[in-house]
């Protein structure tokens, strides 16, 4: 398409191999925290926590999806869903060794910050300069939330 400037395709997130050690330290904070609400008589956060721990564990079966991201000239598709650059406010390029990242403020209130990754062999200023174009460029970090996902294989 002519009015892509740039496309690649990129697995959501690095596979992550978890030993059984994981699934077991896993249970156990779990279950030690359900215990914990159960005796201070909070039943429903107890019955959160179990839901959400094996929410989690099954969401580590699956394998991760793959991406398609462009940036267009009307804004950044990813996969089947377009941000317009209307409902983006800036963006920052984390130039990391092994996976630089593509991190994008939207005018959003519910996931405000879109994180995507880049390829190591594309040219980070030519992508720097396109969105500059249309997005200001604002040093920031990425989402803590975000930080603490990949720590834990996510």
């Amino acid at each position: 398409m002519h009015d892509t400037y740039f496309a690649w395709t990129m697995l959501e997130y690095e596979p992550r191999h978890r030993t059984t050690d994981w699934y077991w330290a896993v249970g156990i904070i779990a279950i030690s925290a359900a215990a914990g609400a159960v005796l201070i008589g909070n039943l429903l956060f107890a019955l959160l926590i179990v839901v959400g721990t094996l929410s989690l564990v099954a969401h580590t079966h699956q394998a991760p999806k793959e991406l398609r991201i462009e940036i267009t000239k009307r804004g950044i598709a990813v996969n089947s869903d377009l941000y317009l650059f209307d409902a983006l406010e800036s963006f920052w390029i984390h130039e990391y060794e092994h996976a630089p990242r593509l991190v994008i403020r939207s005018k959003r209130l519910v996931m405000p910050y879109i994180t995507l990754p880049l390829p190591t062999d594309l040219v980070l200023s030519e992508i720097r300069e396109v969105l500059a174009a249309y997005l200001k460029e604002e040093i920031y970090h990425e989402p803590i939330s975000q930080k603490i996902m990949e720590y834990l294989g996510f």
